[in-house]
């Protein structure tokens, strides 16, 4: 019965409930808001005592402590830039750059390397940055050993606490292999390591379009101002082989090659492997 005397609400009062209502949550709204505020202030407080607590500590520590702390941190880093160019380390990086085994275990005397790649390689790292070498001569001349010999020098040279360079090892025919092969990963590879030695350049079987392929690798790194080292088995000056030659057979590469660095490094002498035996 008393629900049906109630008296219907008209809309007047329908908004007031509403705006009521509304007013509640908004007030809900800012109190969540105030209290997240204190919060984060109380944190912030928290973290500036903690700050000054850890400012007064330091401010407690003699001159004489904070210098003997720069000594042992000096100290230990000296020791690891030190095991980074231990024959481990070496080894280790040579393998990751993908150098042949019998390369990297290698006892190399400086004195047996071309005086003008000594010399270049004594301003490495700025020296080598857009650089290019062309090592040629007759088989057993010791070219891929003078390439891994400049890849242990770049190491030794540039390897810091931050990091050790980038560099890659990788016979000719395997770039041609991935040129056939439309092996593009490898190709791009090729084209942006840092540091690539290309080894035995001309022993493949070669036709114009992988020449072609290759001829972009090599400009590509040029203009990127990459470091490559080439190795061959076939004489680099036309005055010495004529058509047969490195620069006859790839003019546009060997202009490439003559950038930056010593240029053409040509070996010669006897095969140093049968001389061994």
């Amino acid at each position: 019965m008393n629900e049906q005397n109630e008296t219907p609400k008209n809309d007047d009062d329908l908004l007031a409930e509403a705006e009521a209502s509304l007013e509640h949550r908004r007030q809900q709204d800012r109190d969540r808001a105030a209290a997240s505020t204190s919060s984060r202030v109380g944190g912030l407080r928290s973290l500036s005592r903690e700050v000054g607590s850890l400012s007064r500590a330091i401010s407690t520590v003699s001159p004489q402590e904070l210098e003997r702390v720069r000594q042992e941190r000096a100290e230990r880093d000296a020791l690891r830039e030190q095991a980074l160019r231990s024959p481990e380390s070496i080894s280790i990086w040579l393998q990751r750059s993908r150098v042949p085994l019998r390369y990297r275990e290698l006892q190399y005397d400086d004195a047996l390397i071309a005086g003008d790649l000594r010399a270049w390689a004594a301003g490495f790292p700025s020296s080598a940055r857009g650089a290019c070498v062309l090592i040629s001569g007759v088989v057993g001349t010791g070219k891929t050993t003078t390439a891994c010999w400049l890849l242990r020098e770049l190491y030794l040279r540039t390897v810091t606490l931050d990091g050790s360079p980038s560099a890659l090892f990788m016979d000719a025919s395997s770039i041609y292999r991935a040129i056939f092969d439309k092996d593009r990963a490898t190709q791009d590879l090729a084209s942006k390591v840092p540091v690539l030695v290309i080894d035995d350049w001309g022993v493949s079987y070669e036709t114009a379009w992988p020449l072609g392929e290759m001829d972009v690798i090599v400009n590509r790194r040029s203009s990127e101002l990459l470091t490559t080292i080439v190795t061959t088995n076939v004489l680099a000056h036309a005055e010495d082989a004529g058509d047969e030659s490195f620069e006859k057979r790839y003019p546009r590469c060997f202009s490439r090659l003559q950038q930056g660095g010593p240029g053409v490094v040509s070996l010669l002498g006897t095969d140093l492997r049968r001389s061994r035996r």
